[in-house]
Order: C-alpha cells, then structure tokens, then sequence
C-alpha cells in the first residue's frame, strides 16, 4: 500500500471545489438561492475527526510494541489502514465541496443568509481539515519501518 500523497489531496480538493462551485453557480443562476448547510455538518465532521486522531494515539503504544501492551493483529491494523486512507480522501472531497460554498457565500455578506452560509461552510470547512489531519496521523502510525538487510549492507533509500 503506498502512503497517501499531498497532491492527491491537493487534488481530490480542486476537483471537487470546482465542480461544487460550478453546479452551484448554475443552481444559483436559475433558482437565486445557495442550499443551506446545516451545524451538524460541522458537528459531525468534527467528531469524527477527533475520534480517528484518538485512535491513532491510542494505538500508538500497542504498534510499537512497548511492553504490557497487546501487539494490534495484522487485520485489524489492515482495517484501520483503510480508515485512515478513507478520512483523509473524504475530509479532502469535503473540503472542496465545502470551500466552493464558502466561496459563493462571500461575495455578498450583507445578506444574513450567505453571512450565516458562509459562517457554518467555514466551520465545516475547517472540521473537514480536522479529518483530513486525523487520517493522515492514523497512516503514519500504522507504517511499517524497512526491514534491516541480512547481508549488513546500509539500506538504499
């Protein structure tokens, strides 16, 4: 499995950013009104990002072994690999989605509305990183380091 890269994120975000910003931008053209984004949209997203950087932490002591502590079996930690890939691809695709929001949003604050829109997108946008975060840290921690050569040959980066 390959570590996930910052310019698959970088972009699975524009992708989704402009796809979002231009769906909405017809929607708004013919319909005159942005869809409303809820709190628990924040809430949600923040929570679960929260929880996967706790497991990452907490899985910490068990994947390097340190003593008194069970070692993580090899399927669970291949089940855990896959949620990190998952939140960080999905925190990435919300936060292009949500961004192109807040972007439609703040080109006319004085409309309580879009302020309200443009205020709740940004909370998302910003719990969305949060999950973004987590999945990376969770990858991190269930890497495995190279095997040290039996020859006592230095390892090729």
């Amino acid at each position: 499995m390959r570590p996930t890269t910052w310019r698959l994120l970088v972009a699975v975000v524009a992708v989704a950013f402009a796809l979002t910003w231009g769906a909405l931008t017809v929607g708004e053209s013919r319909s005159g009104m942005l869809p409303d984004v809820p709190w628990p949209s924040a809430l949600v997203l923040a929570v679960f990002g929260g929880a996967v950087l706790v497991i990452a932490l907490a899985l910490r002591p068990r994947l390097r072994r340190r003593k008194g502590r069970d070692p993580v079996h090899p399927l669970v930690s291949a089940r855990f690999a896959v949620l990190a890939l998952a939140c960080s691809r999905a925190g990435a695709l919300f936060v292009g989605v949500y961004g192109a929001i807040v972007a439609l949003a703040v080109t006319d604050l004085s409309i309580d509305f879009r302020r309200h829109l443009a205020f709740v997108s940004g909370a998302c946008v910003l719990a969305a990183v949060v999950l973004v975060v987590a999945g990376l840290v969770l990858e991190r921690e269930l890497r495995i380091p190279p095997e040290p050569p039996s020859n006592g040959a230095e390892p090729t980066p």
